[in-house]
C-alpha cells in the first residue's frame, strides 16, 4: 500500500515533533492535500488502498497535532484535525479536504513560526544539473516522470510536468520531500546536499509544469500593487498555485509561475529581520544538539547581524516593540547559559520570531515618509557639522589671538584632509573590508571613545595656551 509505513512512522516518532520537529507533520497534510483525489471521487471511493492510506495519515496527523507544544493556534489545529478526519470518513470532496489542508498548513507555520524560505537564492542551474545527475533516471530528463528505472516501480516516479498535480503542491511541499524523502519506495532522502542545493533542485522542479506564456504573462505582473503580497518569499513557498489562483485570480497563477522559474525577483533586497529568523534555527539545532557555546554565538549573530541593522528604524516606528525583542533576545541568550529545556528554549524561539513578524509589519506599513527620514538626516549632519565647526573657528580664533595668521593655511589643510579620510575610511568600509556584527559594535566604540579623547585634548590645549597667553 503506497507510502502507508509514513503513518506507523509517524505514530512511533511523534513525540520528536515536541522538540520542534515539523517538517514530518507538514509533509503529512501536504500528501493528504494533493493525494486525497487519487482515493475519492463524487463523495464514492475510487481506489480502496487510497483511501485506507488517507484515514491512517488523518490519523497520523491528530496524533502529532495533540504532541505539538502548545502556543495560541493548537487548539485550532486540534480542531481541524478532528475535521480532517470527519471529511475523510464522509467522503467529502477532494477540494473541500485540500482547502483544510492548505489552512492547516499556514496554521502550523504561522503558529510554530516555521522557517520556510531559502536562505540565499536558489541556483536554478545548480538544480537542473543535481536533477540530471539525481533524479533523472526515473523521473526522466523533461520530468514526465517516465525515466528509463520508472518502469515497474509502485508507487510511480511523479510526473513534475503534470499541471493538475503542480497546481496542489506547494515549494516547501516539495522541499520536505527532497530533505526526508520517502524511505521504502525509491525516493530516497537528498538530507546529504546542502540546503541550497535542495532548495535550488525544489525551485527547479517547480516550475517544469509552468509554460513559457505563463511565465511572460507573470512577468508583467511583477509591479502589480494587487499582487504584491505573492512576491513575499515566506508567502509564496507555502501556498499552492491553485490557491494564487483562488485569492488572485488567474494574474496570481501566472505570477507565481514566474517566480518559480525566476527566484531573483524574490532576492532583489537582503532582509535583516529573515537573517535573525534562520539564525534563531540553527540556535535551536545547536542547542538540541548539546552545543550550548555554539548556540549562545548564533543567538549574538541573530541580534548583531540582523536585529540590530533595523533596530534604529524600528525604533523610529515602534520603540516599544524594539525594546520587547532587545529584552527577548537578551533573555534567550540567558537561558542557554542557564541550560533551560529544549522545549523551553524552543517556545521562546517561536515568541521572538512572532515578534520579528510583527516587527517586520510596523517597517512595511509604519516607515518613515521621505520627508521624515530626509529631516531626521539633515538635522543629524547640521549638528555633526556644527560641532566641526566650532573647533575649527576655535582653533582659527586662538592661531589669529597669538598672532599666527601665517599659520591658518596649516589649519585649512587640516580639515580638507580630514574630509578626505573620511572619505576614504567610507570607501574602505564598503569596498575593501567587511565590518558587520561584533566588529561594527567594536569599531562604533573605539572611533566614539577616540573622538572624545581629541576634544578633550584640544579644549584642554586650548584652554593652557590661552592662559599662558594672557
Amino acid at each position: 500500500m503506497k507510502r502507508l509505513w509514513v503513518v506507523l512512522f509517524l505514530l512511533v516518532i511523534s513525540p520528536l515533533t515536541r522538540a520542534g520537529d515539523l517538517q514530518q507533520l507538514l509533509q503529512l497534510v501536504d500528501y493528504v492535500g494533493v493525494d486525497y483525489g487519487e482515493a475519492v471521487a463524487d463523495g464514492a471511493v475510487i481506489n480502496a488502498a487510497e483511501y485506507e492510506e488517507m484515514q491512517d495519515f488523518a490519523q497520523g496527523i491528530t496524533q502529532q497535532v495533540a504532541g505539538l507544544p502548545d502556543s495560541a493556534g493548537k487548539k485550532t489545529l486540534i480542531q481541524q484535525s478532528e475535521q480532517l478526519s470527519g471529511l475523510i470518513a464522509a467522503k467529502a470532496q477532494p477540494a473541500d479536504v485540500n482547502a483544510l489542508t492548505s489552512r492547516m498548513r499556514l496554521a502550523i507555520v504561522d503558529g510554530y513560526k516555521v522557517t520556510v524560505v531559502p536562505r540565499k537564492q536558489p541556483d536554478l542551474a545548480r538544480g537542473a544539473q543535481l536533477y540530471s545527475e539525481q533524479c533523472a533516471s526515473c523521473h526522466g530528463a523533461s520530468g514526465d516522470g517516465l525515466g528509463p528505472l520508472a518502469k515497474g516501480m509502485e508507487p510511480p516516479p511523479i510526473n513534475f510536468r503534470d499541471h493538475e498535480r503542480y497546481s496542489q503542491r506547494t515549494l516547501y511541499g516539495l522541499y520536505n520531500t527532497i530533505t526526508q524523502g520517502v524511505p521504502e519506495t525509491a525516493m530516497t532522502s537528498y538530507h546529504e546536499l546542502s540546503a541550497h542545493d535542495r532548495w535550488s533542485m525544489t525551485f527547479y522542479v517547480g516550475q517544469l509544469a509552468t509554460a513559457d506564456d505563463q511565465r511572460n504573462a507573470g512577468e508583467a505582473l511583477l509591479a502589480d500593487p494587487k499582487l504584491v503580497s505573492l512576491t513575499d518569499i515566506q508567502k509564496l513557498t507555502v501556498i499552492t498555485p491553485a490557491q494564487a489562483v483562488s485569492e488572485f485570480g488567474a494574474d496570481g497563477g501566472a505570477l507565481m509561475g514566474y517566480l518559480r522559474a525566476n527566484p531573483a525577483a524574490l532576492f532583489s533586497k537582503d532582509s535583516p529581520l529573515q537573517f535573525s529568523r534562520h539564525r534563531l534555527d540553527d540556535v535551536l539545532v545547536a542547542y538540541r544538539d548539546g552545543e550550548r557555546e555554539t548556540a549562545y554565538q548564533l543567538a549574538v549573530e541573530a541580534y548583531l547581524e540582523g536585529f540590530e541593522l533595523i533596530e534604529q528604524g524600528l525604533n523610529a516606528v515602534d520603540s516599544g516593540l524594539r525594546i520587547e525583542i532587545e529584552q527577548a533576545m537578551t533573555g534567550l541568550r540567558n537561558q542557554i547559559r542557564q541550560g533551560v529545556s529544549v522545549e523551553e528554549l524552543e517556545s521562546s524561539i517561536i515568541d521572538i520570531k512572532g515578534k520579528l513578524d510583527v516587527a517586520s509589519d510596523r517597517l512595511e506599513g509604519r516607515s518613515l515618509s521621505g520627508a521624515a527620514a530626509f529631516a531626521s538626516a539633515f538635522f543629524i549632519l547640521i549638528r555633526e557639522g556644527l560641532e566641526a565647526l566650532l573647533v575649527v573657528a576655535a582653533l582659527a580664533a586662538f592661531l589669529v589671538k597669538t598672532e599666527h595668521r601665517n599659520s591658518v593655511h596649516y589649519l585649512h589643510i587640516g580639515w580638507i584632509g580630514a574630509l578626505a579620510a573620511g572619505f576614504l575610511t567610507w570607501l574602505a568600509s564598503v569596498s575593501l573590508i567587511e565590518i558587520s556584527g561584533a566588529g561594527r559594535e567594536i569599531t562604533e566604540g573605539i572611533a566614539a571613545l577616540l573622538a572624545r579623547a581629541v576634544l578633550f585634548y584640544v579644549g584642554f590645549w586650548l584652554h593652557d595656551k590661552t592662559n599662558g597667553a594672557q
